[in-house]
Parts: C-alpha cells; structure tokens; sequence
C-alpha cells in the first residue's frame, strides 16, 4: 500500500470499529528488503502503525523473518504483526515493553 494511501486506510478502519473491536495487521517491513521478480513495495517502517493505534489496547505485537523462495532464490522478508483492541480507556498507549527484542525466525 503507498505511504501516502495509509492514513486515510487507518482512519477509516478506525471508524469503522466499534469500542472493544479487533484490528490484525501483519505487513512486509524495511528491516529486510528484497524485491521479488521487479516488485515495487512501499515497506512499512517498524512501529510505523504505532502511532495510528496509540490509544488502542495492544493484545500482540512482533517482529520476525520468514524464509522464502518465490523467485527461485532464498531470502527473508521481515514482517511486523499488530494486533490491537479499541481500548476502554484512552489513555492506554501501544508501544513494545522496555527492553523488548523482537524473536528473529527462518
């Protein structure tokens, strides 16, 4: 999805949900890049959806790399998963706990 495309997504997912409802995002980040077969991807930043869920109950939040082989040649892609809950309580803000190091997998 292009950069400039996200907030007005967000924005409207948000008012599309109701008070407890669930957004689950896994998207491709700029950790790892490796553009398959002449693809152009807009990479998500990590932590970039953070701010557009900041009052939202974080329930997951990770951080890894899959293998892949779709082009024939072997490579990861790093990939961030958000799961977040409209929060009871505004003031609740999603970040990644002190210290936290996000599980690398293959």
């Amino acid at each position: 999805m292009p950069r400039d495309e996200r907030p007005q997504l967000f924005r409207r997912l948000r008012t599309l949900s109701r008070r407890g409802g669930i957004h689950a995002h896994i998207v491709f980040t700029n950790v790892v890049k490796y553009a398959e077969k002449g693809e152009e991807i807009d990479y998500f930043a990590p932590g970039e959806r953070g701010h557009v869920y900041a009052a939202w109950l974080a329930i997951r939040y990770e951080e890894w790399l899959i293998a892949c082989s779709q082009d024939g040649m072997p490579h990861s892609h790093s990939i961030e998963q958000l799961v977040a809950s409209m929060a009871w309580d505004p003031s609740r803000v999603l970040s990644p706990p002190a210290g936290y190091v996000p599980p690398v997998r293959a």
